[in-house]
């Protein structure tokens, strides 16, 4: 006989590994059909569940290539467990010492683990644990840090008071090893070991533990070429740097990320950092656009009694997502907030996959009665077209007892999830933020005409952005487009053409983000374009101000050989490529091809749907 599924969903097929806080397992998700990693807590660990969801649940919405993705937490027959993206390879440390390895891949390895750190760190978060188990390298070359169980928040006041208990003493800094303040430098000190054992064969300090810890406190260690007569020259210093006694005395991640030849990463949007049903926050540098923010004020109060769909319009890195942000902020925190990011999204109906996952777990949050209330009959029809619904099947909702055609399917599926969201937005405010819409897939714009069509569309405001081609037509909206000739001012749709920000705005975000020299050098340069201004403005040299054509130009120089050439085969063809097309056109295998587009996606340089 079988073992019982875990929540009605997962079976256990092997144990790989135990940490601290439980036990890692392979599982097979029976609702997503394929291979997760399941960790269960160990039964009665005092505090085990407050500490999962106080800080590791902000992490589950940080996406990053070179972090693990976290999936959902359960507590099943009161054992809390959760489950993540199932990542097989081998360890940071034995993939480096296993076979020679060129410097050229060591650096891009470690600047994807630099990449990963920094990801958790603009998330306000610090790991507290890396070390080598914690870090895997996959066949393909990707490098991903696991395991978040010590994180906490980077800021002092919220900091736990247990430093010096948890952790590898090997791994951590001399800062976390006495229990005093943490910052960002911590986790580059455990980087700077993991570094080290991969140059040497063995961390900078050996012994018993309180050997180990006396030593971190006494003094720096041998430089990594001490040991090893091979090591490169530029990861030497690197490494003697990042493992330096005083915090204060080690790199930050742009110079770390130098030393590595890669480049600072792009901040994340909040929508990319939010979790799923909170508020969104706002980047700290949003400045102006009052006109815009009146505009979208408005038509969230009109959204309470009918369909508004606003399109926010214009160049790429013009700011129309975190505008879009700053409204939603604005919002009442009761507000449902509905996001989606379709360029990071595939499969049917991918554009509305985010948004109705969403909300299917804000309605299973609801006391049961509330819940049976809202669901409307026949959700069994759109829970077969829409696979984020498919959790709310046996809810309480009436199953459709009527026949449907293949070809109706889709519409008829539209409608139930229409009279839900109807019921819904009767309920609370509804709001639907959908991103990048020039990405999306023409599925999810026919299912929303059909959701916002009149007569009696659900009250709620639907929010999209769309980046302008260079030619400047706009975004494709033929759906709503014949929605507005068939209905006219019955259809409520608002477009907002944003424009380069004028010279005071512009002057204070620059403001924000320079590092030394004068603000005002890069304006003329960016031309009102505040991702240009962040990019401009954030460069180390002060000097004469360069175009941010030249900027991305340095950045592509910069590129491993394996990335440059995935890089150029995609701009070469000036449309988009398979993964397969475009390592066959590198002349790379699979693995060098997987390992390249991560790297260039972390960089901001193609994008993947």
């Amino acid at each position: 006989m079988s073992a019982p599924l875990l929540a009605g969903r997962f079976r256990l097929r092997r144990r790989l590994g135990e940490g601290g806080f439980g036990v890692v397992y392979e599982a097979e998700d029976a609702e997503r059909r394929e291979r997760v990693a399941l960790k269960r807590l160990r039964v009665g660990q005092s505090g085990a569940l407050r500490l999962l969801e106080r800080e590791f649940r902000p992490l589950a919405e940080v996406r990053h290539p070179n972090l693990v993705r976290l999936h959902e937490v359960f507590a099943d027959e009161h054992e809390p467990f959760f489950t993540m993206e199932l990542v097989e390879g081998r360890d940071f440390v034995a993939w480096a010492r296993e076979a020679p390895r060129s410097e050229d891949a060591l650096k891009q390895a470690l600047a994807q683990l630099a990449h990963g750190v920094s990801a958790i760190h603009r998330a306000n978060k610090l790991h507290r644990d890396l070390k080598p188990s914690n870090v895997v390298v996959t066949d393909e070359g990707r490098v991903v840090i696991l395991d978040f169980g010590l994180v906490s928040s980077a800021t002092p006041d919220e900091q736990p008071s247990d430093h010096g208990l948890a952790g590898t003493p090997t791994y951590m800094s001399p800062e976390q090893v006495r229990g005093t303040q943490l910052t960002e430098a911590s986790d580059w000190y455990s980087v700077g070991v993991i570094l080290y054992e991969a140059l040497t064969g063995r961390p900078p300090f050996q012994g018993e533990p309180m050997q180990v810890i006396a030593e971190q406190q006494r003094r720096n260690p041998d430089r990594p070429s001490a040991l090893a007569a091979s090591v490169p020259p530029d990861l030497d210093a690197l490494c003697a740097a990042l493992l330096r006694r005083d915090p204060a005395e080690r790199p930050i991640e742009r110079e770390i990320l130098a030393a590595l030849g890669s480049f600072q990463p792009s901040a994340p949007s909040a929508a990319e950092q939010r979790r799923d049903l909170a508020a969104p926050t706002v980047d700290s540098t949003f400045v102006g656009r009052a006109r815009e923010l009146a505009a979208l004020a408005a038509a969230a109060e009109d959204a309470q009694t009918k369909a508004v769909l606003v399109l926010l319009d214009g160049a790429g890195g013009i700011g129309k997502t975190r505008l879009a942000e700053a409204a939603l902020a604005a919002l009442d925190p009761s507000s449902l907030v509905l996001m989606s990011r379709s360029a990071s999204t595939t499969g049917s109906y991918a554009t509305l996959s985010g948004p109705l996952d969403q909300l299917s777990r804000w309605l299973l949050a609801l006391p049961q009665r509330e819940l049976e209330a809202l669901l409307p009959r026949g959700l069994d029809l759109a829970a077969r077209a829409f696979a984020p619904l498919a959790r709310l099947r046996g809810a309480g909702a009436a199953p459709s007892t009527d026949p449907i055609e293949p070809i109706h399917a889709r519409r008829r599926a539209a409608r139930v999830l229409r009279e839900l969201l109807q019921r819904v937005a009767a309920r609370t405010r509804v709001v639907m933020l959908l991103d990048d819409l020039d990405q999306g897939d023409l599925d999810s714009a026919a299912v929303l005409g059909e959701l916002l069509r009149p007569p009696d569309p659900p009250a709620m405001l639907v929010l999209c952005t769309c980046t302008r081609a260079r030619d400047g037509e706009r975004c494709p909206l033929s759906v709503f487009r014949a929605l507005t000739e068939a209905y006219g001012a019955e259809f409520d749709l608002r477009t907002i053409d944003l424009g380069p920000l004028d010279d005071a705005d512009a002057l204070a975000i620059a403001s924000s983000v320079t590092d030394g020299g004068d603000p005002t050098r890069v304006l003329a340069v960016a031309a009102g374009n505040p991702l240009a201004i962040e990019q401009l403005a954030a460069l180390a040299d002060p000097g004469a101000p360069r175009s941010i054509e030249l900027v991305v130009s340095e950045r592509i120089d910069a590129l491993a050989p394996p990335a440059r050439a995935v890089l150029e085969a995609i701009a070469l063809a000036g449309r988009p490529l398979s993964q397969a097309t475009a390592g066959r056109a590198a002349e790379l295998d699979a693995a060098g091809t997987l390992g390249a587009l991560a790297a260039l996606r972390v960089g901001g340089l193609v994008r993947a749907r």
